[in-house]
């Protein structure tokens, strides 16, 4: 769950604890990832695609994030320009990534899926994590 005090912060500390907060987010995201992967290459391939629609949705959650504080910061003098490139491009491989995995649901390749979510989706959330947390801080 993400969250920010509002009330006692600048909304540029605002924007900085928002991303912060969706980088711990990935952290849990990229954990179910590989639970949701493995519940997908079992017999009942149900429970996964439950908890897929779960996960989905708090990736959804942390990029409305993302995208209203990192739109903010990018009008802030002196933002980490660098990094938010890198935001922006990490943003651009999950887009990506995100419509790879919709192909492989949507033809009941759930090994496909599977694979897609722990070899790819996981690694490629850390790093995100990492690029959010580097600008929350700078």
């Amino acid at each position: 769950m993400i969250s920010s005090d509002i009330a006692t912060q600048d909304t540029n500390a605002l924007a900085r604890q928002s991303l912060a907060d969706a980088a711990m987010a990935l952290t849990e995201i990229a954990a179910a990832t590989r639970v949701v992967a493995d519940a997908l290459r079992s017999v009942d391939v149900s429970p996964g695609v439950s908890d897929l629609q779960a996960l989905t949705e708090s990736l959804l959650t942390v990029f409305q994030v993302v995208a209203a504080a990192s739109a903010f910061l990018k009008h802030e003098a002196g933002a980490a320009e660098q990094e938010q490139a890198e935001i922006d491009r990490l943003t651009v491989d999950l887009s990506s990534q995100t419509t790879e995995l919709i192909e492989a649901q949507q033809s009941g390749d759930w090994l496909r899926l599977s694979e897609a979510l722990e070899f790819d989706l996981e690694p490629l959330l850390l790093r995100w994590r990492d690029a959010l947390l580097k600008v929350a801080t700078s």
